[in-house]
């Protein structure tokens, strides 16, 4: 090939490759120019690109490694499924990611456990883990409400899960209404009163 330029766009989990040939010279031949182009993505995030001539028979292949390199999560030791991940647990290492692979694990916001076994050495994806929730659908709560310097609390069941600082929907055990408040803490959930 005299001349190829690659350009490699992802945005929004979709890849777009836009590839430059000028001419080729085939088995010795004059240059020649390409009719068709196709390709194939591996999944170890190799692009195979076959380019066509206009003249002769035959392509021309051509790999593109359209990996991005992450400092992606990896196991620091076993860990059983159902267990809170710490920081004790995991070790980042840079990475080579095929497009599309969902590998966010941000333990300086959320908290995580893991949904299956992982192994030492694993790269933990996003497939491998559930957010760690204080409440569960199902659990009695603490519902907080405080105006000024009175503070009420009542019992209520959660009818959604969620970790501290998410919202979700309680129904009050005395009345039955339900309402929307924010967890606070391992069974507990506060409404904020102006």
């Amino acid at each position: 090939l005299e001349y190829l330029s690659e350009n490699i766009i992802e945005e929004g989990g979709k890849l777009e490759v836009e590839i430059g040939v000028a001419a080729a010279k085939m088995n010795g031949d004059e240059e020649t120019g390409f009719r068709r182009m196709s390709s194939t993505v591996s999944p170890n995030g190799l692009l195979n690109v076959y380019l066509y001539p206009e003249r002769g028979s035959g392509s021309l292949p051509y790999r593109i490694d359209v990996r991005r390199i992450y400092h992606a999560p990896f196991a620091a030791r076993f860990i059983d499924a159902g267990k809170e991940i710490s920081f004790d647990d995991v070790e980042f290492r840079e990475t080579a990611v095929p497009p599309g692979s969902r590998i966010g694990l941000d333990l300086q916001v959320r908290r995580y456990t893991a949904g299956k076994s992982i192994r030492l050495g694993e790269m933990i994806t996003a497939g491998m883990v559930r957010s760690a929730y204080d409440i569960r659908t199902g659990d009695v709560v603490s519902v907080r409400f405080t105006r000024g310097a009175i503070t009420v609390v009542m019992a209520a069941v959660a009818a959604g899960s969620g970790a501290i600082g998410d919202m979700v929907a309680v129904r009050i055990t005395a009345t039955g209404k339900r309402i929307e408040a924010a967890v606070i803490g391992k069974g507990e959930v506060s409404i904020d009163a102006y």
